[in-house]
C-alpha cells in the first residue's frame, strides 16, 4: 500500500513540473488523405463547435482561431461565454444567436455532403469514428481502422464513413505529459458529444424526408466513449458539471445549454433516437454512470431500446489502468477494464425491464495484454461480433 502511495506521490510531483499540453487547432487546414473509400470529415473544436468546411479545404484561407476557440474567431467578447451568460446583454446575445445560427447552417451543409456520399453507395450503412483523447491528428488512425473493416467483409460495397475529429488536446509523451492532457480533456469530451447531436438528428430527418434508411455503426476508441456517453444519453451521474444549472453556468461555455437539453425530447439537441443503431466502444475510458445509474432510468443511456452497445473488457490495459492500476487517478478511467463497472452495465441496461439497450461485453483480456491502440482491439476476434452487425454473417 506504501509503495503504491509514493509511486502516485512521485507520478503527481514529476506531474506538476512536467511537459507540454496544449490544445489541438484544425484550422490549418485538413484535407482527406485517402479517398478511395467514400469519406466524409468532421472538425469540432475544444467547445464542441464545429468548423466551416470551406475553412478546412486545402489551399483556403486559414481562420484567425483566436484562443483556439471558433466562437472567439466570431466575437471575442463571447469567449468564455454560454447563452445563459448573456441573458441581460442583448448585443451579445444577438451575436451569440447570430453564432449558433451560424453553427446550424454548417451542421446542414454537412448533412447535405453525408447524404450526398451516401447516395452513391451501394451498402446504406454508416460508420461513425470518435477518436479519444491525446490525438491530434487521427487520420492516419482512421485509415488504419477503416482497411481493417474493409478487409473483413462479405460485402464488396462500402459503408459510408463518417470521420469525428474533436479537441481531445495534445502531449509528447507517455505517460507523464499525458496526464495533464486528461483532467481538460474530459471537459472537453461531453460537450464535443453534445453537439453531435444536432447533425445525427438533422441527417435522420433528412433521410426519413427523403423516404430512405440507413443503419448507423459507431465505433468510439478510449474517451471516444465519453462524447458518445453524451451524444446518445444523459451522463449527470458522471459530470459534477451538469448536476444544477447553476453548476453549469460555472463548469463552463455550453454546459448550461447541455443540462437544459440533456432530457429533451422535441429539440435539435435530444437525444438521437435512430432507429437501426450500434455502439461499439474499444477500450472505453469513463466510468459506468456514463450509461447506467442504479434506479434512475433518466440518466445514462437514452437511445433507442433497440439500439446495440458493445463494450470492450481488457484488464490490463495500461492506459485504462493509468500505468499504476489506479483508473481513478484525476477523473476515472477504468470502464473497459473492471470487469464489475460492465457488469453493472450489463444489469442495468440489457437486464432491466423494460430493457433499455442490447449490451455486449467483447472479453478480450487474453488477446491483448497490456495495449491499448485500438488497431490492436480490432484485431481480437472478439471484434468480429461487431462486424457480423455491420456485414451480416461474417
Amino acid at each position: 500500500m506504501f509503495k503504491k502511495f509514493m509511486n502516485l506521490f512521485l507520478i503527481l510531483v514529476i506531474l506538476a513540473l512536467s511537459g507540454c499540453a496544449s490544445i489541438v487547432d484544425f484550422s490549418e487546414g485538413r484535407p482527406l488523405k485517402d479517398k478511395s473509400l467514400p469519406t466524409v470529415q468532421v472538425f469540432y473544436d475544444r467547445q464542441g463547435d464545429i468548423y466551416t468546411f470551406e475553412s478546412l479545404a486545402e489551399g483556403a484561407e486559414l481562420i484567425d482561431n483566436s484562443d483556439n476557440s471558433l466562437i472567439c474567431a466570431h466575437d471575442n467578447l463571447l469567449c468564455g461565454k454560454s447563452e445563459f451568460a448573456l441573458e441581460n446583454n442583448k448585443p451579445l446575445q444577438d451575436s451569440y444567436d447570430d453564432w449558433r445560427q451560424s453553427q446550424t447552417a454548417e451542421i446542414k451543409k454537412t448533412v447535405q455532403r453525408i447524404i450526398a456520399k451516401l447516395e452513391n453507395t451501394k451498402n446504406k450503412k454508416i460508420v461513425m469514428l470518435i477518436h479519444g483523447f491525446r490525438v491530434d491528428d487521427a487520420r492516419t488512425d482512421y485509415n488504419q481502422v477503416k482497411a481493417l473493416i474493409m478487409n473483413n467483409r462479405n460485402d464488396e460495397a462500402s459503408p459510408l464513413f463518417i470521420e469525428v475529429h474533436w479537441d481531445g488536446r495534445k502531449s509528447p509523451t507517455l505517460p507523464l505529459s499525458a496526464l495533464r492532457v486528461w483532467p481538460p480533456a474530459q471537459w472537453s469530451a461531453p460537450i464535443v458529444g453534445f453537439r453531435i447531436r444536432p447533425l445525427i438528428n438533422e441527417l435522420s430527418t433528412e433521410l426519413q424526408a427523403a423516404g430512405q434508411t440507413a443503419e448507423l455503426l459507431v465505433i468510439t476508441h478510449s474517451t471516444g466513449a465519453v462524447v458518445a456517453g453524451s451524444l446518445f444519453g444523459n451522463p449527470e451521474a458522471a459530470l459534477p458539471c451538469l448536476n444544477s444549472i447553476k453548476d453549469a453556468k460555472i463548469c463552463g461555455p455550453n454546459y448550461a445549454e447541455f443540462k437544459e437539453a440533456a432530457t429533451s425530447l422535441n429539440s435539435a439537441d435530444q437525444v438521437p433516437q435512430w432507429n437501426k443503431l450500434s455502439v461499439v466502444m474499444l477500450a472505453p475510458a469513463t466510468t459506468s454512470t456514463t450509461f447506467v445509474v442504479p434506479n434512475q432510468s433518466k440518466l445514462g443511456f437514452q437511445g433507442p431500446s433497440n439500439a446495440n452497445l458493445f463494450f470492450s473488457h481488457s484488464k490490463d490495459d495500461n492506459a485504462l489502468q493509468k500505468f499504476l492500476k489506479v483508473p481513478q487517478l484525476l477523473g476515472y478511467s477504468g470502464l473497459g477494464a473492471v470487469r464489475k463497472d460492465l457488469e453493472d452495465i450489463e444489469h442495468g441496461l440489457g437486464e432491466f425491464v423494460p430493457k433499455r439497450a442490447n449490451v455486449t461485453v467483447m472479453e478480450m483480456s487474453d488477446d491483448l495484454g497490456s495495449a491499448h491502440d485500438w488497431g490492436e482491439y480490432m484485431l481480437s476476434r472478439e471484434f468480429y461480433k461487431a462486424l457480423q452487425l455491420l456485414w451480416g454473417d461474417t
